[in-house]
């Protein structure tokens, strides 16, 4: 088979299957709600991580709970009340974020203060969720790098082939 097939095929593979492409970057979001902790944990492009595994530590890296996240991509557990908490979330294919809860911080006892702080923390978690996924600009960015390189490579073969010569 030809060494362009395979770049064409493998060029409309990564161009038609965006899915796999963008979804590499990981993250996790905690924060307080009352006597439990809240956790998110999505991927670059606002897909929940679905069945994630999730392992709270202390700050000494001491394993103090574990388990998995829901189909919307959260995990709430009790507060383990050891002082800060540094919250893992792995996927099977090996991606991995982390982030550290400090005790005291946000998440008040007074409810009309609470009410306002979830709904600017949803607010807040969503326009991540936005800002991380890849825009037009990524997108035609990586397609120009893909077609870049794959010219490049069809051109060496040619200059090899002495088709490229001009006479």
């Amino acid at each position: 088979m030809r060494p362009w097939i395979i770049l064409l095929v493998l060029a409309a593979l990564v161009t038609f299957m965006p899915g796999i492409v963008s979804s590499h970057g990981v993250s996790v979001t905690a924060h307080w709600e009352g006597k439990e902790v809240h956790t998110d944990s999505y991927f670059a492009d606002g897909k929940p991580l679905v069945n994630a595994r999730a392992s709270v530590y202390d700050m000494a890296d001491n394993v103090i709970l574990e388990g998995k996240t829901d189909e919307t991509g959260t995990w709430d557990f009790p507060n383990p009340e050891v002082g800060d908490l540094k919250i893992v979330v792995m996927t099977g294919s090996g991606h991995r974020s982390e982030t550290v809860l400090r005790q005291g911080s946000a998440g008040g006892s007074f409810a009309d203060e609470k009410i306002e702080l979830d709904a600017l923390r949803k607010e807040v978690l969503e326009l991540k969720r936005m800002v991380q996924k890849p825009g037009l600009v990524e997108i035609l960015g990586g397609l120009g790098w893909i077609i870049g390189i794959t010219g490049a490579y069809m051109w060496g073969v040619s200059r090899r082939r002495g088709e490229g010569e001009r006479s």
